[in-house]
């Protein structure tokens, strides 16, 4: 089987990666934080050096202000409902993630006022409608880094300048950057990061957290047990703990331990790898005639995220066939998010994603484009 649905999880995971979630079951895998003896204490371990492993990653200032998720999607509705008020203005870009705009759909029952400002195709912004949309309650603005419909990406350095000029905080949402597009905390101090563990960090399923800075406080979105204060009846204000409740996934975090340390030393040859392979499918497919492609062109950079549609074929259609007669793995549909296919006009047609890894190869992609020119001639 050929991969080529890296945006949804990376597969496969490195053996490192593997070896440790195995390791994790064999050896220490007590709860963290919940006993004085020394499995519970391994597990503890591990989890501070990977909160350091990530700090360092995304050099961020102070590793306590990591947070684990299950994924990029708790994040965020951490964050979106721990940070909001009723009253509040949000303004959020048209190629947002459904992680995004469903919690703040809902929020906007409670009163949190949720505005959508429209980028480009490439990901550029139209800065006077943005500025004509701020409002004297307008408390955060909301971006991903990398749409993961187009792959486009959007210029975070120069909205984070922008929105705290303004006095606003910012949220990025990196599902589709965070291991591919290098990124600095330090240089860009977004108020807020979330990120996953299980896409281009190449950890496993079921890890993911975010970043906040110390000066924009979260309320909890779950309150508990975090093995520390037992006694008071409030939740811990110390971080990590005040936003971190109940048992960890420590088999998962120690894969993405693996992961991240599996990474050191060969960052520079996973990022050129991927784009290589991005160009080359996006250079191929544009000479296939019936093939639209979407997105930045291919002389911009982007994301390891292709989006197409087939004159002949519709998405799901093409998606199973390159399954079955092809043996290749893709996305078809709207991919949870329907507001970037209503920025791309694609809404009612959807997209067939290609999204590329580390561990694809060029003649992989060679026969992708061989199976789809097949299919841009209506041969089923």
């Amino acid at each position: 089987m050929i991969y080529l649905d890296q945006a949804a999880t990376s597969f496969p995971k490195p053996s490192v990666v593997r070896e440790a979630v195995a390791d994790s079951f064999q050896q220490y895998g007590a709860n963290p934080g919940r006993g004085a003896y020394a499995m519970s204490l391994q597990s503890s371990a591990l989890l501070w050096q990977t909160r350091n492993l990530l700090a360092a990653y995304f050099r961020a200032p102070d590793p306590q202000q990591i947070v684990f998720t299950n994924n990029t999607t708790q994040a965020l509705n951490m964050i979106l409902q721990g940070f909001l008020q009723p009253g509040d203005h949000v303004l959020y870009s048209s190629y947002e993630h459904n992680a995004v705009w469903r919690p703040l759909m809902a929020m906007t029952d409670k009163g949190v006022l949720a505005e959508p400002f429209f980028p480009q195709a490439d990901g550029s912004i139209d800065w006077q409608d943005l500025e004509q949309k701020v409002k004297p309650q307008t408390k955060l603005l909301v971006c991903l880094q990398a749409s993961n419909v187009s792959g486009a990406i959007f210029p975070i350095a120069e909205l984070t300048a922008w929105a705290h000029a303004q006095g606003i905080c910012i949220l990025v949402d990196a599902a589709q950057s965070a291991g591919y597009l290098p990124f600095s905390l330090l240089d860009i101090p977004v108020d807020f990061f979330a990120f996953p563990g299980h896409k281009g960090l190449y950890g496993p399923m079921g890890t993911g957290g975010f970043y906040v800075n110390p000066a924009q406080p979260l309320q909890p979105l779950l309150y508990g047990g975090t093995g520390s204060f037992s006694m008071q009846a409030e939740q811990p204000a110390v971080m990590p703990d005040h936003l971190e409740s109940g048992t960890f996934n420590v088999p998962g975090i120690a894969g993405l331990h693996a992961a991240l340390q599996w990474r050191q030393g060969q960052e520079e040859a996973i990022l050129s790898h991927v784009q290589q392979l991005t160009q080359q499918f996006l250079k191929g497919v544009s000479q296939i005639p019936g093939i639209h492609c979407f997105g930045p062109a291919i002389d911009i950079p982007r994301a390891p995220v292709v989006s197409i549609v087939l004159e002949k074929i519709a998405v799901a259609k093409a998606a199973m066939l390159l399954e079955e007669k092809y043996q290749i793995a893709v996305r078809a549909g709207l991919h949870c998010a329907p507001l970037a296919h209503r920025s791309l006009g694609t809404l009612q047609t959807g997209t067939l994603r290609f999204s590329f890894g580390f561990f694809n190869t060029a003649a992989e992609i060679d026969a992708s484009l061989a199976a789809l020119a097949h299919l841009a001639k209506g041969d089923a």
